[in-house]
Parts: structure tokens; sequence; C-alpha cells
């Protein structure tokens, strides 16, 4: 199983100083799920170039358990919360500051009452 999550940078903090959120839907069976994080610039280049968003690195490559949201890889650690994001900075004039957290819960199913039956 591959995810994927990409963002665009603009440098117009109002528009990207706002909460966001993404939700991985897996069956109870799967355990981890790999992520891959890019932060793109999409104000001073219109290739939509990569930007550094821990030191010089530009992707982010990184697992995190089902069970307690820990992770392993590019970003590791955890679990982190609101309060207490991850957070990681990129070099040079064009780094960038990103925070994040991940959490883990199941969802079941309600159960819906049996409709009655025509006669």
């Amino acid at each position: 199983m591959t995810s994927s999550y990409r963002d665009a940078a603009q440098h117009h903090l109002p528009r990207t100083a706002v909460s966001w959120a993404q939700y991985v839907l897996v069956p109870t069976s799967v355990t981890s799920i790999p992520l891959t994080y890019t932060l793109f610039d999409e104000f001073a280049s219109t290739n939509n170039n990569p930007v550094p968003i821990q030191g010089n690195a530009k992707t982010l490559n990184f697992t995190c358990t089902t069970a307690n949201a820990s992770c392993t890889g590019d970003v590791s650690g955890g679990p982190w919360s609101q309060n207490y994001p991850y957070t990681a900075s990129g070099s040079g004039i064009f780094g960038a500051q990103v925070k994040f957290f991940f959490t883990s819960f199941i969802v079941q199913p309600t159960p819906t009452a049996a409709k009655p039956r025509a006669r």
C-alpha cells in the first residue's frame, strides 16, 4: 500500500496557515501506512519546485503504525498531537517549516435497525 499527500506552498500566510485534515481509511488488518510528504513552491516558481522541509531534504518518506501513530523513517518518533506536533525546518532561502501530527482510531460501523417487511 502506498499513500501520498502533497501540499502546495504559497507565500501568503493567511492562506497557508490553516488547519487541514487528511484521513486514510484502511482495513483493521493493516498495521502500518507508508507516507510520502513533499511541499511545493508555487509562488517563486512556475515549475512547482519542491522546497527543503527537513534540512536539505525535499521529500519525507516514513511509515506510521496504526496501533499508536508512531512513525519510522524520515519522520520518526511520536505519537504527536495538535499541541505537540512533529516539526521540521528546511534549510536555505526557500526552506520551509512544516508541522503535523498523526492519530489513529478504529471506527466501527453503527448497526442499523432492521426495516419492517412490507406485507
